[in-house]
């Protein structure tokens, strides 16, 4: 089975969002969290699940309007970034870039 590595601007994209629905209502927050876990536990087993956007970088959606990107390296899924779908793909591809995985 595949591991799982969060990036640190992964980690802390996850924390800022739930930052912000944290402020509007603790139980949005949770229910959110828990949806996005829910989704990235699935990933080991089906790392393939998400569609390959730019290679090698992958993305599943967490809802309508944010995208989880990740890429598949050897043994391992590198969780790069969170991201709202409104922004460029080249925005988004740029930022993917400049993450620390290998």
């Amino acid at each position: 089975m595949l591991e799982l590595v969060w990036t640190r601007e992964a980690e802390a994209q996850l924390q800022h969002f739930f930052a912000i629905l944290d402020e509007k209502a603790a139980s949005i927050a949770i229910e959110w969290l828990a949806a996005v876990e829910a989704r990235v536990a699935l990933l080991p087993q089906f790392s393939e699940m998400a569609p390959l956007w730019h290679p090698p970088f992958r993305r599943l959606l967490i809802e309508r309007k944010l995208g989880l990107f990740y890429a598949i390296h050897g043994q391992r899924i590198f969780i790069s970034g969170l991201y709202p779908l409104a922004m460029s793909p080249e925005h988004i591809r740029a930022r993917l870039e400049q993450t620390n995985w290998p």
